[in-house]
């Protein structure tokens, strides 16, 4: 699909499923983190602001490995 003025709303809530999708890669949270949602794994990749970066960088490092993709965890260790 195309991305549209209204992608992440509720419009866009069942892509994941409807398109059969193995991950899905976004980021506007600022809050980088992988959790898994009707068994598809979603990872939130945003870099967040300059101020943000050595608290981030300290904590999960740059970079991490998207496919082949392993079951996330949320923040609290838990799958989601």
């Amino acid at each position: 699909p195309e991305f549209a003025q209204w992608c992440g709303t509720e419009s866009t809530a069942d892509w994941h499923t409807r398109f059969n999708a193995v991950a899905v890669v976004y980021g506007h949270l600022h809050i980088p983190r992988s959790t898994t949602y009707a068994g598809v794994r979603f990872e939130e990749v945003s870099m967040g602001y300059p101020r943000e970066w050595r608290q981030q960088r300290r904590k999960s490092g740059w970079l991490r490995e998207i496919l082949p993709g392993r079951l996330a965890e949320d923040s609290s260790g838990e799958s989601a």
